[in-house]
């Protein structure tokens, strides 16, 4: 059944709720929740439960300053024994996915200057009074509204995979001594109902133009992105026989032309900082002068990463090894466990990924990896990463795919 009613826009929501059970005698006794997300076109509103068989969805449909069109859908819910396919009161059902695959990272990026202001206010509504005071404490409007987006971003991302069963704005998050959160999920879904929730693994980057989080499952994982035009240091050699390994400063100073070499020390930064942020000791606990990447161009990683990537492939891709200095490698596991994917989400964008491949430690598979990468505006809308995007680099020996 199909109800449709034009109400006016400065009609309170608790005024909305006769109004929908005069409509229908089958929602006489229901008190549904008023969550819903916004956007520019659109309003959806979230469920309320008529009755154990029955739930309510309804849509908004803005029309204007002084009128919005409701929609109502009655759907059955399944039965104690069946499947629970209900979706969160918060999500429209096309943007919830299942959790990563073993051997599977996704990749999940928001450009703040992309999404409407008119959603900021729904999401400050997911974060926690914590979250909330220190978005103030961000000098600017611009850094504020990134803060904000990053929290949005996470809760939002974590909350897409467990089919509903939570609330964003329900997640917890606890931090290591060095500082990366994990989440920590609501003992009861939203219904009441014990759970056994997926083990999740994330990782948070961002700068100005470009919020990113990666997340695995059962594997620890790291990112950073980085804009390819930032501020360097104009001694860039000199500077980077400070930060990084011999073998990197001696690399890097071989490059005569400036802009390579630019480009070059990003690729390594990038690659540098998805790894500690994977292990969970940043560079305070691993310093960037305690291991080494090697990049070397190889048109086998060009051909692999044209034949597996929905996505062109640079020119100069490259095959990425990681070395550890023994200190390192007597803390840390071996560096064949670690696995790194390096690409531009953008033409103005670096982007790197390094993931814990646990499933190599224990068997020979050969199962590729996979990197599956959206754009996405939060609880909004998704769209898969193409267009500008660009493959770089993988790690030597491993099969990653990035769709």
């Amino acid at each position: 059944m199909k109800i449709r009613m034009q109400l006016p826009a400065h009609q309170s929501v608790d005024g909305i709720f006769p109004l929908m059970c005069r409509q229908t005698s089958e929602c006489s006794t229901c008190l549904p929740a008023l969550l819903w997300t916004m956007s520019p076109l659109t309003r959806r509103m979230a469920r309320g439960d008529c009755g154990s068989k029955t739930s309510l969805v309804a849509e908004f449909d803005c029309r204007g300053a002084t009128s919005i069109s409701l929609q109502l859908r009655f759907q059955r819910i399944r039965t104690v024994g069946e499947r629970d396919m209900r979706i969160s009161s918060m999500w429209p059902g096309q943007l919830l996915r299942p959790p990563p695959a073993l051997r599977e990272v996704h990749f999940w990026c928001v450009f703040p200057d992309e999404v409407d202001g008119s959603l900021l206010k729904h999401y400050e509504k997911l974060l926690s009074p914590e979250e909330l005071a220190d978005i103030p404490k961000a000098r600017t409007q611009k850094l504020q509204t990134g803060r904000l987006l990053a929290r949005t971003l996470v809760r939002s991302t974590l909350a897409r995979y467990v089919n509903g069963a939570v609330d964003p704005s329900s997640l917890k998050f606890e931090k290591n001594s060095f500082g990366k959160p994990k989440v920590i999920w609501p003992a009861l879904t939203t219904d009441g109902r014990p759970w056994q929730p997926p083990g999740l693994s994330f990782n948070l980057s961002h700068t100005t133009s470009i919020i990113a989080c990666a997340v695995a499952l059962d594997s620890a994982v790291g990112v950073d992105v980085e804009e390819k035009d930032r501020k360097l240091s104009s001694k860039l050699t000199t500077f980077a026989r400070k930060k990084l390994s011999s073998t990197e400063a001696d690399w890097l100073q071989d490059f005569t032309d400036t802009r390579e070499q630019r480009h070059s020390f990003l690729q390594l930064w990038t690659l540098k900082e998805s790894y500690v942020k994977a292990v969970g000791k940043g560079i305070s606990g691993v310093p960037f002068k305690d291991f080494a990447f090697g990049l070397e161009t190889s048109p086998e990683a060009r051909e692999f990463l044209r034949k597996v990537m929905e996505l062109p492939a640079d020119s100069q891709a490259k095959l990425i090894t990681l070395d550890l200095a023994r200190s390192v490698a007597q803390r840390e596991e071996a560096a064949s466990s670690w696995k790194f994917v390096l690409f531009e989400p953008t033409p103005d964008h670096i982007a790197s990924i390094c993931v814990e491949d646990k499933q190599l430690l224990h068997d020979d598979s050969t199962h590729p990896f996979q990197v599956k990468a959206w754009k996405t505006i939060p609880m909004n809308s998704d769209e898969c990463l193409h267009e500008g995007a660009l493959g770089l680099g993988i790690s030597q020996n491993c099969n990653f795919s990035l769709f």
